[in-house]
């Protein structure tokens, strides 16, 4: 499908008008053409064309004046058409976390090239700008916070800058978020497993101070005590950094090829191939021995040996509704505080019965 076929009607619309204002003969005050014609020409309805310009209206194309007529707006009205995304994270972590990042990414150029914005790159080691280096009205997205970066994003928006995280859901905190449904992915795999007859189930994550794995630690302990499985303490891992040497060093004495879960789900695909790497150092076959679930599908999961059952998640569309997001914010908008997007569930090679 085209580009131009994706674009919906009222953005068309939008970026059509947009693209006339630039014309040096168009100045402020001049009256645009009428709702109904526009709806005419689009050949759509006049609900569409009013959110059109209800857009441009709020970026400060345009005016609305009696009569229901539009005028074009002093330039000086327009609102900023630039984002910024902002990381902080360690370029190792940025390096090995391309998996996520890189379709995280292109869902925002998606969503930017469709809205007409222009996005700047911030990568952080640690330390944030000042604050006074941001200006009212700016709009931020923050990639993956962690709780004990909630003060300074609260300080922001007490400027007035909009700010909008991904993936992370903070909780009894008022900064919109966009996030995977961390606790259904969960839900999905260890049903399976249970539906298997697995009942002794590992857990490898990340540290609880990153939202989004903390939220699939939440969604297996919940999951195990639905099922009323009790969880053992020594099958579940949790690593507070995210490197893969790390990952290695914290798993070469975890399990033994006599003493192990029946089954594991890896909180991530760097997780998966750290536990798949310590599988084969004690001779464990994948799924004769051990079941192994990675929460989320890079596309080389599919051509792993075995295949990875997986967890998946729409990465790209979590990068296009947080730019979406943000953009009804920084309108004066009202959105969800909480966002979630569906996860769905892939079942492949390397899930299957218990041998034991």
């Amino acid at each position: 499908m085209s580009q131009e076929k994706r674009v919906p009607k009222y953005l068309k619309i939008k970026h059509d008008i947009i693209e006339r204002l630039k014309d040096p003969e168009l100045s402020p005050n001049k009256v645009l053409p009428t709702r109904t014609r526009l709806a005419a020409q689009y050949n759509t309805t006049v609900a569409t064309v009013d959110r059109a310009f209800r857009e441009l209206s709020n970026e400060g194309y345009v005016q609305s004046k009696s009569g229901r007529r539009t005028i074009i707006a002093d330039s000086s009205a327009r609102k900023s058409n630039t984002i910024t995304v902002l990381m902080n994270w360690p370029v190792e972590q940025r390096d090995v976390s391309a998996d996520f990042l890189e379709p995280l990414f292109r869902g925002v150029r998606m969503a930017c090239h469709e809205h007409k914005l222009e996005v700047r790159y911030e990568f952080l080691e640690g330390s944030y700008p000042e604050i006074g280096e941001l200006t009212e009205d700016s709009g931020i997205l923050v990639i993956r916070p962690n709780y004990s970066e909630i003060p300074y994003l609260e300080r922001l928006t007490t400027q007035g800058i909009h700010v909008v995280s991904v993936p992370a859901i903070l909780d009894d905190v008022r900064i919109p978020s966009i996030s995977s449904d961390n606790l259904q992915g969960m839900e999905l795999a260890v049903n399976h497993l249970v539906s298997l007859g697995h009942r002794e189930i590992g857990f490898v994550t990340l540290s609880a101070t990153v939202p989004d794995h903390f939220e699939r630690l939440q969604g297996y302990l919940g999951s195990m005590e639905r099922h009323g499985l009790p969880i053992n303490a020594k099958w579940l891992l949790i690593q507070h950094d995210n490197r893969f040497e790390r990952y290695m060093d914290h798993l070469s004495e975890w399990m033994t090829s006599n003493d192990h879960p029946t089954a594991i789900i890896a909180g991530d695909f760097l997780m998966t191939l750290a536990v798949i790497r310590r599988l084969n150092s004690l001779e464990l076959q994948i799924p004769r021995d051990i079941s192994l679930i990675c929460y989320d599908d890079p596309p080389a999961a599919a051509h792993i040996d075995p295949p990875l059952t997986v967890v998946r998640q729409e990465i790209s569309k979590l990068g296009y509704r947080a730019v979406e997001s943000l953009l009804e914010v920084m309108n004066g908008n009202a959105v969800p505080v909480d966002d979630r997007i569906p996860t769905s569930f892939i079942i492949r090679e390397s899930t299957s019965a218990p041998s034991k």
